[in-house]
Parts: structure tokens; sequence; C-alpha cells
């Protein structure tokens, strides 16, 4: 869903720039960027799920793997 899709942006902007990934944070971006329809609970979702991880380096695998 574009809701999914919104979070996973800002996940990415806020790794790409080195920064901890939080809820707050990606609600922060999301309302900046004019997206208010996301619920809370994604960003609480992706927040948790890349909790400790380094985003780069998981999208580098990814892509090495393929």
């Amino acid at each position: 869903t574009n809701a999914e899709i919104a979070t996973s942006y800002a996940a990415l902007i806020l790794a790409d720039e080195g920064l901890k990934i939080t809820p707050e944070k990606l609600q922060t971006l999301l309302k900046a960027a004019g997206i208010e329809d996301v619920e809370p609970i994604w960003t609480t979702l992706f927040a948790n799920a890349l909790k400790d991880k380094n985003v780069k380096e998981l999208l580098t695998d990814v892509t090495a793997a393929g």
C-alpha cells in the first residue's frame, strides 16, 4: 500500500543520513512530505523491524545475492 511505500522511503532517507530510525522521525518525514494518512502502527512496525540493523548493509547484501 501507499502507507508502506511511503514509510519505506522515509526509513531509507533516515538510513542514508545515518540517523536512527524511530517512529517519531518517520512520522516527521512523512508529515514534511505532505503524507499524513499513514497510521502510526506502520512507523512503529518499520522502526522495530529495522532496530539495530544496518539498512545500507541489508540493501547491499540483497543486491549482491541477486
